[in-house]
């Protein structure tokens, strides 16, 4: 593989991952990926009419994908010759990765308000490295529900946000403040101990959870 080869396949990893600020964000940029290589998308819950040769994928609760391939090609093997068929019951190759990692999450109730200062509740979510996340410029992304009201009936749809500018960050004493003696980082126990500050009350940004 060339250096030119390596840096295009590199790049576009890249681009992946800053597509997928969230579970929710990368499957829609997996999906988008799939479809532009021919994959097609079934119905979980649907009956499915699948094709041998064709590729298809589907959505769970738009945080998972899964993607199939039904192969129907002649394989020839220096030693052997067959026929890579699927045939109900022969087998097949499962390849999974997760799309979630170690973020902070809203809670519920995420409106703060401690000595005039506005802060976003949060709690942690996986197995993070903590104390990376103190003092840096942070933003916020996810799924949000809508309900509409329409001629009596109601429904229920959901929306991607992300939010590309900074807009908080979880501030730390200075090293030389901390009263933990945790050196050489801040020491951090549980989520009610981190809190995200948004902006002082003076600028009078309301927020709203969900």
């Amino acid at each position: 593989m060339t250096e030119t080869e390596v840096s295009s396949i590199v790049s576009d990893f890249i681009g992946f991952l800053n597509a997928s600020p969230t579970a929710f964000h990368a499957v829609d940029e997996a999906k988008k990926r799939l479809q532009k290589v021919g994959y097609e998308q079934v119905i979980e819950r649907e009956d499915w009419k699948l094709e041998a040769g064709k590729r298809y994928f589907f959505t769970r609760n738009h945080s998972t994908i899964v993607a199939f391939a039904i192969d129907d090609v002649l394989v020839v093997h220096p030693l052997i010759f067959c026929m890579l068929r699927y045939v109900a019951g022969n087998g097949f190759h499962i390849v999974g990765a997760h799309t979630d990692s170690p973020c902070l999450k809203l809670k519920p109730v995420s409106k703060v308000k401690k000595a005039d200062y506005l802060e976003v509740g949060v709690q942690t979510y996986g197995g993070g490295l903590w104390h990376t996340w103190f003092d840096r410029d942070l933003t916020v992304a996810g799924r949000v529900m809508i309900r509409e009201e329409k001629g009596g009936s109601v429904s229920y749809s959901h929306r991607l946000v992300r939010i590309e500018e900074p807009i908080m960050r979880v501030p730390t004493l200075a090293i030389h403040l901390d009263s933990y003696s945790s050196f050489p980082y801040p020491t951090f126990v549980n989520s009610s101990e981190m809190g995200a500050g948004l902006f002082t009350s003076a600028f009078g940004v309301s927020i709203v959870a969900s």
